[in-house]
């Protein structure tokens, strides 16, 4: 293992209020208006509750549509959008990002008490980065109580690439709980929309369930920095991500574990 260095001691902070929250309104009426060529659209006036609404019809219609729309709303143009601002190209400056690059951009959703797409403890390490300075953004785009988060083992990026394994129980990426043993556990719930949560992506990491009444939809965005990367001369990356993880999507290895999505739904 490659002892390594981030853009923060612990591998982690948490920015409050530091995101347009007109831009998160804006993702929020692109996702409603891909999915009303599908469903009928609610009149609630509270956007999250017609978000909501609209993604639970989608589910009852199929798995596919389900799976197509999501693949949709992870590619939304509105993301990136997010960081564009000087508020918070100030912010990356002072973390250290010279020449920051944007690796990749998406969404995620956490059901209320859905178990799974749940993640074990692991690293982001599916994802081509440039140089072991990247760092996971976290942007909520819905507010409320008990709707999980994420826990975190600080100083753990300092480990660099862990070999990670498929669980046998749950189908997701695993690292095994040793290596959190000389760490302490900071668990991060209770983000509001406006709010940013940086990681490191080497830092260990998993799911903290969503026990509320609502959907946590959080918009994702992984940045780099190239100035940091000192081995372009041989490749992109900084170490081989086949020796440490299964490259597949999170979808399809749940697929191919369990087969196609379907959930039980109660109305709303």
């Amino acid at each position: 293992m490659k002892k390594i260095k981030s853009f923060n001691s612990n591998g982690y902070l948490y920015k409050k209020q530091i995101i347009s929250k007109s831009v998160i309104k804006e993702i929020k009426k692109n996702m409603i208006s891909i999915m009303s060529n599908y469903v009928r659209i609610s009149k609630y006036k509270d956007i999250d509750h017609v978000l909501d609404k609209a993604f639970i019809d989608i589910s009852k219609k199929s798995p596919e549509l389900r799976s197509n729309i999501f693949k949709a709303f992870c590619q939304l143009y509105t993301i990136p959008k997010l960081i564009y601002q000087k508020q918070f190209s100030h912010f990356l400056k002072s973390i250290g990002f010279k020449n920051p690059i944007i690796i990749g951009f998406g969404i995620l959703a956490m059901e209320p008490n859905e178990k799974r797409f749940l993640f074990n403890l692991h690293q982001d390490l599916r994802t081509i980065f440039a140089s072991y300075h990247s760092a996971n953004l976290w942007i909520p785009l819905t507010s409320g109580n008990d709707l999980g988060g994420m826990g975190l083992y600080n100083k753990s990026y300092e480990l660099g690439p862990i070999k990670h394994h498929v669980s046998k129980v749950n189908g997701h990426e695993e690292v095994n709980h040793k290596y959190t043993k000389k760490f302490t556990e900071t668990k991060i719930t209770n983000l509001q929309e406006g709010d940013c949560f940086i990681f490191s992506p080497f830092s260990l990491h998993y799911s903290i369930p969503n026990l509320g009444n609502k959907i946590r939809w959080t918009a994702r965005l992984v940045l780099d920095d190239a100035s940091k990367s000192k081995h372009f001369n041989k490749t992109f990356e900084p170490y081989n991500r086949k020796v440490y993880c299964d490259t597949r999507t999170n979808e399809e290895r749940l697929i191919a574990k369990f087969g196609k999505f379907k959930k039980i739904i109660k109305n709303v």
